[in-house]
């Protein structure tokens, strides 16, 4: 009569006992269940690998198409913005006397207007020096495009004799509620004209590109931050970014209209469903 480890080492055959074909299954549901938990393993390090190359140390962001263009008239109302990216952080460490909160920004676009939401939950004040820097480096070589960036103010009149950007956007300060918050606070809508034909060459004018922002290089990305002065409760987004230091800018992708799914979501859900189909094909050839 064969020991414990004898009976251990006797062969499993097809068909027989009912406890064999019952070691047979577990052992096939054993190894379905592990090629599924790979498959999707898989997928979700090669999405993490594709939509985070290695140059993307700093965050990066990617606009949505925009469905429903809004009204530019600082008031964050109705679902104007539902379409919109959304990306948030808590400011601990406001300038006085604003209380720390979460800073909401929103983007969408379309092929030939960028639409920005700045909810600024902290800054419960309004005053006519509240101002929000763009800076931009379109051509990614490093350097600030300083003929492109801007410094909006609630007062117009103070932009025009800053950054000279300005002149590609239109903007609204707003001081009301929010979806975000009941209390009054700042709220400031931007909308800038952008084109996706053009490759910035590092020293064209806004007139040169008349009078818009040329996303059009390497598949609609650009680099930079946003800037929130001393009144607007001092941040800065990436988080302690430096405006003379595109390095430090974040990665912004605009969308288009065909965009769909973004291709790494896309290419990953592809290989799932492939994983997927040949493990459950074979599971049923051999049951």
């Amino acid at each position: 009569m064969p020991g414990i480890q004898d009976r251990d080492m006797i062969p499993i055959q097809g068909g027989g006992s009912f406890f064999t074909r019952y070691l047979q299954d577990t052992f096939m549901r054993r190894n379905t269940f592990v090629a599924c938990f790979s498959a999707i393993a898989g997928f979700f390090i090669l999405s993490m690998m594709i939509a985070s190359p290695a140059r993307c140390q700093v965050p990066g962001l990617s606009s949505t198409w925009a469905d429903n263009e809004p009204t530019i008239d600082g008031q964050f109302t109705g679902n104007e913005w539902d379409d919109a990216m959304h990306v948030e952080f808590f400011h601990d460490d406001p300038t006085p006397p604003h209380l720390p909160d979460d800073v909401h920004i929103y983007m969408k676009n379309t092929k030939n207007k960028w639409y920005i939401l700045i909810d600024d939950l902290p800054d419960n004040t309004s005053e006519e020096n509240d101002h929000v820097g763009l800076f931009f480096d379109c051509d990614q070589d490093g350097s600030t495009d300083d003929q492109l960036s801007m410094m909006l103010y609630r007062n117009e009149t103070i932009s025009k004799t800053v950054e000279p950007g300005w002149v590609l956007a239109n903007w609204e300060f707003g001081f009301s509620s929010s979806p975000n918050k009941g209390e009054t606070h700042s709220i400031l809508e931007i909308e800038i004209n952008i084109t996706m034909d053009i490759e910035y060459n590092g020293t064209a004018t806004a007139g040169d590109l008349n009078y818009q922002l040329p996303v059009g290089l390497e598949n609609r990305t650009i680099k930079m931050m946003f800037y929130a002065g001393p009144l607007f409760c001092g941040w800065e987004y990436p988080d302690e970014a430096d405006m003379d230091k595109p390095t430090e800018y974040f990665y912004l992708t605009f969308a288009t209209k065909t965009s769909g799914i973004p291709g790494y979501l896309a290419l990953g859900t592809v290989t799932f469903i492939a994983f997927a189909a040949v493990i459950f094909k074979k599971r049923a050839k051999t049951c």
